[in-house]
């Protein structure tokens, strides 16, 4: 089958109610491939009509703006798998997509939903910063506005929701650091709570994991003069923690012979001698997470 059929087959079966398009999106993205984008002819395939790529992408466009919140998760899979395949169409409607997810996760929406919308929108910001352009009027003004949702974000209770939100911080403070300088607090103010082995929480070893590797990242935020000293400090400020947690456990008193400038702002150990001792036990074991997570 020719790949201007399967797409034109596509839209006219599969994409032809909302209903039918959430029943059948998971052999939809499997199926779709450049070949059923390309306008060149591939061998003796006839290459696709621009015509049949203004449908899809009008049909996508549609999706995304239903009242109906399945059909809207369709759409944002569907822009997804087709801005990595055609990098020049996820350059044309970046900006319409941008205006259509960023403002679902302010809203209640079903979480796969919102999980589709980060995933699509730290995708078009991660493959679009080579773009002086794009990145000056778009990335620039939006980039801290999506971290922000992000951070409103996480305290929903769905555990691959947090561990998505955490992940994709780590790429928007590696790839934009200078636009994240000002929010640097509000991030620390979500990963503390995490690492700190508050006994009152039970994270999986995954958010632990991830959240670890944003803690690393934040030195980025410092910029090139700044960020080996700020490496160091978290270098330092782990070992300091590593040192009082010891010291809990084995009840003596042991100094630290490492002061750190910006020590963690992790909370008090409980005064509950046995609880105490679980939170020590917990957050020494996120704090070789951390050291992982810094090498």
């Amino acid at each position: 089958m020719e790949q201007e059929d399967t797409l034109e087959s596509i839209l006219n079966l599969q994409l032809s109610s909302e209903t039918l398009t959430v029943l059948y999106l998971p052999s939809i993205l499997s199926l779709l491939s450049p070949e059923h984008f390309s306008t060149e002819p591939i061998g003796a395939k006839q290459g696709v009509s621009p015509s049949h790529i203004n449908k899809w992408m009008n049909r996508i466009m549609s999706l995304m703006q239903s009242k109906d919140a399945g059909a809207r998760w369709a759409g944002i899979c569907l822009a997804r798998k087709t801005g990595h395949i055609r990098r020049d169409l996820l350059v044309e409607y970046a900006q319409r997509w941008i205006n259509l997810t960023l403002p679902l996760l302010s809203k209640t929406e079903p979480p796969p939903v919102w999980k589709a919308s980060i995933d699509l929108l730290v995708y078009i910001f991660m493959n679009t910063s080579h773009l002086a352009d794009f990145r000056r009027q778009v990335s620039t003004p939006t980039v801290p506005k999506l971290t922000t949702a992000l951070l409103d974000l996480f305290p929903k209770p769905d555990p691959s929701l947090k561990i998505l939100i955490i992940s994709s911080l780590s790429k928007l403070v590696t790839r934009f650091p200078t636009l994240h300088r000002a929010l640097g607090p509000n991030i620390l103010g979500i990963v503390y709570p995490v690492l700190s082995g508050a006994s009152t929480s039970s994270h999986s070893s995954e958010l632990i994991r991830s959240t670890a590797y944003l803690l690393a990242s934040m030195h980025h935020l410092d910029g090139k003069p700044g960020a080996p000293l700020a490496w160091r400090n978290t270098l330092d400020a782990t070992i300091a923690e590593v040192w009082k947690c010891i010291s809990h456990l084995q009840g003596q008193v042991y100094v630290s012979p490492i002061s750190p400038k910006k020590p963690f702002g992790f909370p008090s150990l409980p005064s509950d001698p046995l609880m105490s001792y679980q939170v020590a036990l917990d957050r020494l074991h996120n704090l070789i997470v951390i050291f992982e997570a810094l090498f």
